[in-house]
């Protein structure tokens, strides 16, 4: 197993410490002590490790590695996994590869100790949080930073202060440390509802700290009429939130910054008060309708960043990405907030007394705004060296190296479909590739849609323009559209990672998933159970976001919208997890094993229904209300939900599976077979069911997918059992009825509302379900689907490429993300003519439902009784008398 580095940045990484997920095959490793990792020279390379997942037999999937790099620019450094059968990491001349030079973390009953070579660093676990409790270097005690805070000011100027409830430390390995700081911001007029979370990262021999610190408003919305604009009156307005380091004249005198390049020379100042303050993202349309506030306002001043000294401008620029710090005599004090522009407004200043890390800076030109169940997590880093040229090592975090691993690596540990590497001797996924190749090429790919509408600033950067639906827009209108994640970009920007190795696709997923993890989840529990803790749609199909933000669905839309047609919130139906899965496993993050949870818990409570008596009741009288109009009127075409196979059970059943596959708990795979059942039978009479109505039922496919990915699943685990044999004689009566019955969808352009290049890309999911059906079908069966699965791959590639507008990014979204499991046919290792055995799994169809239905249907119900109370009841009561006032 290789890894590769590759600086390409310029810059000279000295132990720059990198934490990645390394993949291994089922039964290579069942402990990370048979493992060493080896230089290109052969010598052993001290390593921090944590199991992220394992294989049915346990041994190791996924490898969770701590390094530290070293390499001047332009250099490439590869480094190996070798196995061994010695537990022992001793090596033959006696030393240890794996002893480290006083790194040590020590727990104390209201604080913890980290001593990283010179720097010895205290953090209180009690009380009010504090970056630094206490600080050496080089044996020289920096009291002045005993006094640092995280300042939040309020819109009355009120303080809020960080009171901790929980201190734990969540990754302790031979070169890593991290302590996890929970808590709640608190004043003495109001009840709690800001939370805040702070990762501190300590590095084994570097006198640097990095921070991850969130805040997060935990209130439900009030989405009046099911809008979601600014301004909902549960919203939390303040002027600032800073990170406050105390100075002393005795300790530090000499300030010092470069504004953009991150890298030396840096610039001394005259005075000892020096501020660099990002306003905008310095862009041409800095001034986008982007960034209006609730009140229709565009609250920026200028465009770019400034540089003042004592006050008085001394510089500007576009693009800030400055590195700053203070001089003294025993020690060089510098600090760097990741993302500094794209991130704006921003700010780091420095006074006499104080240095100041403006996460929100007061400066702005209005309020900042955190919507009800809206969290923001801002990077940034601390350290310390004796001069200025021996800090130069935080500088790599303008541009951190990136592992490469090769694609075979990844396509035996990631479930399947993983895609045959880019370079395969196909013609169409050639064609494939370089339809790909354009969502990150610099003149028409992401980068540049987002510029267009300046899709940067905290609420904004990482989330992409959704150009597609710009298209019937005014000449003269400025269109917004988020895209959301929709089709699952994080997902496809992963999976082009791994089979090409190329960063950006890494730098795309990574800065998605930030917002998605942030802003598209809606995080609390206090609204109803439909909407906490899902994820909020794209903009609503061709209107303006306007004041909605990136949460789809504006007041302003209501004219444009049918009676009954207007409003809503998270559902089922964009519920995109496998990327997010995707992307814990090759970062090891655990925000993002977090959001898999999260959402996987949405669908459970979806699955389950309301969690109060009176909600049950409520619904089962709107059922029947339903049930009996239906009685007395023209029947029309039932829409699915979780009763059959679309977009909504298919999005769960995967999200489902993501957290199985996450966690391993079969509570998942319980409530995803119970959702199979539900939505699909074996004995479907396709015909009735009006699958060829694209515009109604093409979201069908989408389950199926999804139930190829089950079966896979379930197959790898070896649980070849009834479930197993229920769901793939469901697949294959549906590709058999499809292998007779689909076409391309664009061939009958006159019954779809928009024949767009969009038609084109979702023909890959058909691909799909009929690489799928071969995957789990006998011959002759087996070479039909086949054929199927590589005709509408190559229809459909093809087609895209006829529209100048194959590069917007729906159709973008789905190329990335579909037609994988005709690529994994398509691998050199798959045997196109083997003959797959699969258990005669004996039983009757109507028993086996009839049975688990009412199996579940028993334990729902003592669920529901056991989770019963008065507070509850009366929540949802509440609920939905707000709702009716506001009306």
């Amino acid at each position: 197993m290789k890894i590769k580095f590759t600086e390409s940045s310029g810059i000279k990484r000295v132990n720059e410490p990198v934490s990645f997920g390394v993949p291994f095959p089922r039964g290579y490793a069942t402990h990370p002590d048979r493992l060493f990792l080896t230089t290109q020279k052969g010598e052993i390379l001290p390593y921090g490790h944590k199991v992220l997942a394992t294989w049915p037999d346990h041994s190791i999937k996924w490898l969770l590695v701590d390094i530290q790099v070293s390499a001047d620019p332009g250099d490439t450094v590869v480094f190996e996994f070798e196995k061994t059968a010695d537990t022992s990491s001793v090596t033959a001349d006696g030393t240890d590869p794996f002893a480290t030079s006083g790194f040590r973390l020590r727990h104390q009953a209201d604080r913890i100790t980290i001593q990283s070579a010179q720097l010895k660093v205290q953090m209180n676990t009690k009380g009010v949080f504090q970056p630094f409790y206490s600080v050496e270097y080089d044996g020289r005690d920096f009291s002045c930073l005993s006094n640092s805070a995280v300042v939040l000011k309020d819109a009355d100027d009120t303080i809020w202060q960080p009171v901790i409830e929980e201190t734990t430390i969540s990754h302790d390995t031979l070169l890593r440390k991290t302590i996890c700081t929970r808590g709640w911001f608190e004043n003495t007029t109001r009840p709690r509802f800001l939370k805040f979370e702070c990762l501190t990262h300590f590095f084994s021999n570097t006198p640097w700290v990095k921070f991850e610190f969130s805040i997060c408003n935990t209130n439900a919305a009030v989405h009046p009429g099911g809008a979601w604009d600014l301004g909902d009156e549960n919203a939390f307005y303040f002027k600032s939130l800073t990170v406050r380091l105390p100075l002393d004249d005795k300790d530090f005198n000499t300030v010092f910054y470069t504004p953009e390049s991150g890298v030396l020379p840096v610039r001394e100042a005259e005075c000892s008060s020096v501020r660099i303050y990002q306003d905008s993202s310095g862009h041409d349309n800095w001034f986008s309708r982007n960034h209006v506030n609730k009140d229709g306002n565009i609250p920026l001043q200028f465009r770019g960043y400034k540089i003042f000294h004592a006050g008085d401008v001394k510089g500007s620029g576009n693009h800030a990405a400055p590195f700053m710090g203070v001089t003294g005599r025993p020690a060089v004090l510098g600090v760097y907030i990741k993302d500094f522009w794209q991130n704006f407004p921003k700010s780091l200043a420095i006074t006499k007394d104080h240095l100041d890390i403006g996460l929100f800076p007061e400066a702005f030109g209005g309020l900042f705004e955190l919507q009800p169940g809206e969290q923001k997590t801002h990077a940034f880093y601390a350290g310390f060296a004796p001069d200025i040229p021996g800090i130069t090592p935080l500088l790599s975090a303008v541009d951190p190296l990136v592992p490469q691993i090769s694609c075979e690596a990844y396509h035996q540990a990631i479930p399947g479909p993983v895609p045959a590497k880019k370079g395969t001797q196909n013609r169409d996924v050639d064609l494939y590739d370089r339809l790909v190749a354009g969502f990150i090429n610099k003149d028409i790919g992401y980068e540049q849609k987002n510029i267009r509408i300046d899709e940067f600033g905290w609420r904004n950067f990482g989330d992409i323009f959704a150009d597609h639906e710009a298209v019937s827009a005014a000449k003269d209108q400025f269109f917004v559209s988020h895209y959301n994640n929709q089709y699952d970009v994080i997902k496809g920007a992963v999976i082009q990672f791994m089979r090409t190795g190329e960063h950006q696709w890494f730098t795309l997923a990574n800065h998605l998933a930030d917002h998605v993890v942030d802003i598209d989840i809606y995080h609390t529990h206090k609204d109803k159970y439909q909407y906490n803790h899902g994820m909020f749609w794209h903009t609503d199909h061709h209107l303006d976001a306007h004041t909605s933000s990136h949460r789809t669905i504006s007041a302003a839309h209501r004219q444009f919208k049918p009676d009954g047609g207007f409003g809503g919130g998270p559902s089922a139906e964009h519920n995109y997890v496998t990327g997010l899965l995707y992307l814990y496993w090759i970062t090891g993050h655990p925000k993002y094993r977090q959001a898999v949870k999260d959402l996987a818990g949405y669908i459970i409570a979806l699955l389950e229904g309301p969690d109060t008596l009176s909600e049950t009741v409520f619904q089962q009288i709107r059922h029947l209300a339903v049930k009996t109009k239906a009685r007395f009127s023209k029947p029309g075409l039932r829409i699915f939900q979780f009763d059959g196979p679309c977009r909504a059970s298919g999005n769960a059943l995967n999200t489902l599976l993501d957290g199985y596959l996450l966690t391993y708990d079969p509570m998942y795979l319980d409530h995803a077979q119970a959702l199979i059942l539900r939505a699909v039978d074996p004995g479907d009479d396709l015909e009735t069911m009006d699958l060829l109505n694209a515009e109604i039922r093409w979201f069908y496919t989408i389950f199926l997918q999804a139930l190829g990915r089950y079966l896979e699943i379930k197959q790898s685990a070896g649980q070849m059992d009834e479930w197993f044999a229920y769901a793939r004689k469901v697949l294959r009566h549906y590709a058999g009825w499809m292998a007779e019955n689909e076409y391309p969808y664009l061939e009958k352009p006159e019954i779809l509302e928009f024949p767009t290049e969009t038609w084109a890309a979702q023909d890959l999911r058909k691909s799909d379900v009929f690489a799928w059906a071969a995957f789990f079908s006998k011959p002759p069966e087996k070479q039909v689907y086949q054929e199927k699965s590589r005709f509408f791959f190559s229809h459909a590639v093809h087609e895209l490429s006829r529209f100048d507008t194959r590069h917007f990014t729906r159709p973008m979204a789905l190329v990335m993300s579909n037609g994988l499991a005709c690529l994994d046919m398509m691998h050199p290792d798959f045997d196109t003519d083997q003959e797959s055995s699969f258990p005669k799994t004996p039983y009757n169809v109507g028993k086996f439902k009839q049975t688990r239905q009412y199996s579940m249907f028993l334990n729902q119900m003592f669920k529901n009784l056991a989770r019963f109370s008065f507070k509850k009841e009366w929540h949802w009561v509440s609920l939905q008398l707000q709702q009716i006032m506001k009306r």
